[in-house]
């Protein structure tokens, strides 16, 4: 049996019951009963599916602790970016577990199972939509299992959350944030990450892994997102904004990405002046911590590095094209949004729907580097230059 048929089956199961309970119950509230707080010591909190989300749920990390300062709260992560919370505050356990792995079998889910009844959590904070995590969670017996209520998951949550109308129309943190205010009310706030250390802790520096080059300011570029490519600002661009942060400010232009975007690296190299330092596949992820946390600045498409770059709180520029600023901007003093509001935008699509990506074609190179200009200009960076 493939693990999809199992949530394709309980989505089908759900949706036939969906609606004769909810006549039943007469209305769907629109928010659930208040839980009382000192009762829940063990709390797990599934992360969502994206690195970016993932570090956009922070501060609902730091409300859960703040609101149940004795609880032990677990959180679930995929396996690639778990160890960035190894060591933080918020968190005493990491429980590893990635659903979208192609290799995932019925044995992968049961063993995941297991994890969670052995933490034996009171309550779970399911961030991401698909059915298949309610699934996991009721399965696993967890008593409170609170979400909001997409793919026809209302059954399986027992404190579900209504999607709002216009969900995409206000921050992704506040709506994360709202799950934890069943608890008790919740400030926002922006996410804040430590420096994550090889051997699992948080705080310190580590080695650099990737000594920087005498003399230079290092500025990074991260011209990918695994998205899609409705959410990739131009190559040429890119490579004609490196030359120019190369020649004026005398900087090593780094150019950081996943495997996949190796690719896309050797173009924006192939057409820049000056050649930039190619990290693309080579980082672990408390690696490219590193190197955004030595970074006088980070040039990056909406994507997961550039959430790191603002909860480490390094200077940024993100680049917008088929997403929402209002959903998902960066909320550090030090970061900046480039975006084109159109008629079409935000689409929202992996692809432009009409082929031009006149989003993304409407931000200029000169509009870049003048923010570019603006972030290096406020601030002192003579401890991120070599001498």
């Amino acid at each position: 049996m493939q693990p999809d048929l199992l949530w394709r089956g309980a989505r089908l199961l759900c949706w036939l019951l969906d609606r004769p309970v909810k006549l039943a119950q007469r209305a769907f509230q629109d928010a659930p009963l208040p839980l009382a707080a000192e009762r829940l010591g063990k709390i797990v909190v599934q992360f969502p599916n994206w690195l970016g989300d993932a570090v956009m749920s922070l501060a609902l990390l730091h409300h859960l602790r703040v609101v149940c300062p004795a609880a032990s709260i677990a959180v679930v992560s995929r396996p690639g970016w778990a160890d960035l919370w190894q060591g933080l505050p918020h968190v005493d356990k990491v429980i590893r577990f990635d659903r979208f792995d192609e290799q995932l079998t019925l044995a992968d889910i049961r063993q995941f199972i297991a994890a969670l009844r052995e933490f034996a959590a009171d309550a779970a904070f399911i961030l991401p939509g698909g059915i298949e995590f309610a699934l996991f969670y009721a399965w696993a017996g967890v008593r409170v299992r609170i979400g909001y209520s997409f793919d026809h998951r209302h059954l399986l949550l027992t404190h579900p959350l209504r999607v709002p109308p216009q969900f995409r129309r206000r921050h992704l943190s506040e709506s994360y944030l709202d799950l934890g205010r069943v608890l008790g009310p919740a400030a926002a706030g922006r996410p804040q990450l430590g420096m994550p250390r090889a051997n699992g802790r948080s705080g310190g520096a580590m080695s650099a892994p990737f000594p920087q080059s005498a003399g230079f300011l290092r500025v990074l570029l991260h011209p990918w997102s695994t998205y899609g490519p409705a959410k990739r600002w131009p190559a040429t661009r890119f490579a004609e904004l490196g030359t120019r942060i190369a020649e004026r400010y005398r900087a090593e232009i780094v150019l950081v990405g996943t495997a996949e975007a190796r690719t896309v690296a050797m173009e924006i190299n192939r057409l820049m002046n000056h050649r930039a330092r190619d990290l693309t596949g080579r980082t672990s992820i408390v690696e490219l911590c590193q190197l955004i946390r030595e970074s006088a600045l980070v040039i990056s498409n909406d994507s997961g590095p550039a959430h790191l770059a603002d909860a480490l709180g390094v200077p940024l520029v993100v680049l917008f094209g088929s997403s929402s600023p209002v959903w998902t901007a960066p909320r550090g003093e030090r970061s900046e949004v480039v975006y084109r509001s159109l008629k079409c935008s935000p689409c929202f699509k992996r692809q432009c729907p009409f082929g031009t990506s006149a989003c993304f074609e409407a931000i200029t190179t000169d509009e870049v580097f003048a923010r570019v200009e603006r972030l290096l200009a406020g601030g002192d960076f003579s401890q991120r230059v070599l001498a």
